[in-house]
């Protein structure tokens, strides 16, 4: 089983975008969890629940169904692993992707999400885990109107980034909630590497 967690060195880089990208090529195996569900629901064209406490993770008033592929949980705390599990079998689902916004996450593979300017990389450097950041992965999203380059961002993050363009096709098709249906190629390809080379591990053994 794997568990894909992604932050943000910052607000705007991408982090909400890309796990519903990574979820958008994979419905009916993935199991998204977010800390803000709502926002990643928009992204994808999906309506918010009439009760968002049914799809909270957190609530004790949570009881899995097996169509709920779209989950919240409070990211200022671990989630707790029962609930996890029984969320991930309730759906079938193979794998698990977390949005934890800008905190660092406690479960799953940390994969930082950067872009290229200035403030994002040295929040990176100052990070209060980036001694830990060698084994994490990075997703750069790359705009390549601005002043610092690829080389930049390896600089800071290391030679094995997965960049992605940050360009039109995307905007347009997130600002219309179109995300699981006009994922463009370029863009999916390169992401759902993440998925291939992200470990296997058990609830027990995540931290």
């Amino acid at each position: 089983m794997k568990i894909i967690s992604l932050f943000g060195a910052k607000h705007g880089v991408g982090t909400s975008t890309t796990a519903a990208l990574l979820y958008a090529g994979h419905p009916d195996k993935a199991l998204l969890i977010a800390h803000d569900a709502g926002d990643v629901r928009m992204l994808l064209g999906m309506h918010r629940p009439e009760n968002e406490d049914e799809a909270n993770i957190d609530s004790d008033k949570f009881v899995p169904h097996w169509d709920q592929r779209v989950l919240s949980f409070d990211n200022t705390r671990t989630p707790r692993q029962s609930h996890l599990r029984t969320a991930l079998f309730s759906t079938n689902a193979e794998f698990i992707i977390m949005d934890w916004g800008t905190t660092f996450p406690t479960v799953g593979t940390p994969v930082c999400m950067i872009d290229n300017a200035y403030v994002t990389l040295y929040r990176t450097k100052q990070m209060p885990h980036a001694q830990e950041a060698s084994v994490w992965k990075f997703v750069c999203l790359l705009d390549r109107t601005r002043a610092l380059t690829s080389h930049d961002v390896e600089a800071v993050a290391g030679p094995d980034v997965i960049f992605l363009d940050r360009d039109s096709s995307v905007m347009r098709s997130s600002d219309a909630g179109l995300l699981a249906l006009r994922s463009p190629q370029h863009t999916t390809k390169p992401i759902h590497k993440l998925l291939e080379d992200t470990p296997t591990c058990s609830f027990s053994s995540t931290r």
